[in-house]
C-alpha cells in the first residue's frame, strides 16, 4: 500500500528474553523496517470494512497529521458510542463503519494516539527518533509518548471520524509506565482530564449515532415491506 501498511503484531519471546527485549522494542524495530507511513493494529483488533482506505484518504489530505486514530468500542478517547467507556464488541461493526463514512465528519483533535489502531506518519516518527523502548515497557504508553513528541514537532494527533476498528478490550500500560509518562509530560494528565470533561467529539459521535439509527430504521422498513409482499 503506497501511503501506509497495516501491521498486526504478535510477539513470542523465549523466557530469558522477556526483560531485555520488550514489546516496545519489537514494534519500534518493525516500524523502522517499514520505513514509511504505517498503520498499527492491536493484536485483538477487528477492523471494519473500509477502515484503512478512509484513514489513508484523510492522512494524504493533510501533511500535518502525525497520527490518525479511528473510532472503536474500546477506544478510550476515541470510543464509540460513549466517550471513555469500553463497550462490548458490536455485532455489526461494518454497519457502524458505514454510518461513520456516511456521516462524513472531518478529523478531530485527540490528546494523543490510541493503540487499538493508529496510522503513523513515517517522516515524523523518524524525526523524533521512533518509539522509546528504553523508557516504556508497553506499546500503550510508548504510542502516547511518541505522539506527544510528534505533536511537539508540529504534528497533529487526530481522530478519523469516518472509520471504525473494534477491539475486545482496552489497552493497558505496564507497571510504572504512567508514572514515566507523567514525569516526561507533566501536562498530560490535566490535558486528558480536560478532554474528557469538554468532550469535543460529542458532535461527531452524535452524527455517527444518528446516521446509524437512520440506516437501521431504513433496513427495518424494507424488511417489513418485503414481509408484507411475501404474505400478500
Amino acid at each position: 500500500i503506497p501511503r501506509g501498511r497495516a501491521l498486526g503484531v504478535t510477539m513470542y519471546l523465549p523466557e530469558g528474553d522477556k526483560y531485555s527485549y520488550n514489546e516496545v522494542a519489537h514494534l519500534d524495530e518493525v516500524l523502522r523496517a517499514c520505513g514509511g507511513d504505517v498503520a498499527v493494529l492491536a493484536p485483538d483488533a477487528r477492523p471494519a470494512a473500509g477502515w484503512l482506505v478512509r484513514m489513508q484518504r484523510q492522512f494524504a489530505a493533510d501533511a500535518s497529521i502525525a497520527s490518525l486514530t479511528p473510532w472503536s468500542n474500546a477506544g478510550e478517547t476515541a470510543a464509540f458510542p460513549r466517550l471513555g467507556e469500553c463497550a462490548p464488541l458490536p455485532s455489526q461493526p461494518d454497519a457502524i463503519a458505514r454510518a461513520a463514512a456516511d456521516a462524513a465528519r472531518p478529523p478531530v483533535e485527540l490528546p494523543a494516539a490510541v493503540g487499538h489502531a493508529v496510522l503513523l506518519r513515517g517522516a515524523m516518527l523518524r524525526a523524533v527518533g521512533g518509539l522509546d523502548a528504553a523508557t516504556y515497557r508497553s506499546c500503550y504508553a510508548a504510542l502516547i509518548d511518541v505522539s506527544l513528541r510528534m505533536q511537539a514537532f508540529g504534528g497533529r494527533n487526530l481522530l478519523c471520524a469516518q472509520a471504525f476498528v473494534a477491539r475486545q478490550a482496552e489497552g493497558r500500560p505496564a507497571d510504572g509506565d504512567l508514572d514515566r509518562l507523567a514525569a516526561r509530560w507533566p501536562h498530560w494528565n490535566a490535558a486528558l482530564a480536560t478532554f474528557l470533561m469538554r468532550d469535543p467529539l460529542r458532535e461527531a459521535r452524535d452524527a455517527v449515532a444518528t446516521t446509524l439509527a437512520r440506516h437501521e430504521a431504513a433496513i427495518a422498513t424494507q424488511a417489513e415491506l418485503f414481509a408484507e409482499g411475501a404474505s400478500a
